[in-house]
């Protein structure tokens, strides 16, 4: 069986506060990316991130105690959170945010969707798969009579 690998990155925009930038990035286990080469703030510094091999998260990992229980391992719990809501909150007023996520199948099966957030929370999404509907309308072929791009 094979695996289903999800890659996203996003953008570059600019953000309110680095450090709590920084604190969501390390939230969600994303990548730090900026635009320049230097690991420092610069008043005009853009940033972005990466997520490897998982995709766009949505949740994200906490650990916790559990009164009188011992163990050497330590107990996570899964957060559900929506990382786009709290994308929007890091954004300047002025800027978008566009997240890609590409994923593949021993290349059998490939699907992508882009979502775009701007600061208010509002978001726009376009999936790869709409192809498929979107081709049968503009050529009046049924969608029956059009072959996915797969296995």
């Amino acid at each position: 069986m094979a695996n289903f690998n999800l890659w996203a990155r996003s953008n570059y925009f600019k953000i309110k506060h680095p450090d709590k930038y920084k604190k969501f990035i390390e939230d969600y286990g994303l990548n730090l990316i900026t635009n320049n080469a230097l690991d420092v703030e610069l008043p005009n510094s853009l940033y972005g991130f990466l997520c490897c091999n998982e995709g766009i998260p949505d949740y994200i990992e906490q650990d916790f105690n559990i009164d009188g229980i011992i163990s050497n391992k330590p107990l996570i719990e899964f957060l559900e959170r929506n990382i786009f809501e709290e994308l929007a909150e890091q954004l300047q007023e002025d800027q978008v945010a566009v997240v890609i996520e590409v994923g593949q199948e021993k290349l059998r099966y490939l699907g992508g969707i882009a979502i775009a957030v701007n600061s208010k929370g509002e978001t726009v999404q376009i999936d790869l798969n709409d192809i498929y509907k979107q081709a049968s309308e503009k050529f009046n072929i049924p969608i029956e009579n059009i072959e996915e791009a797969s296995y």
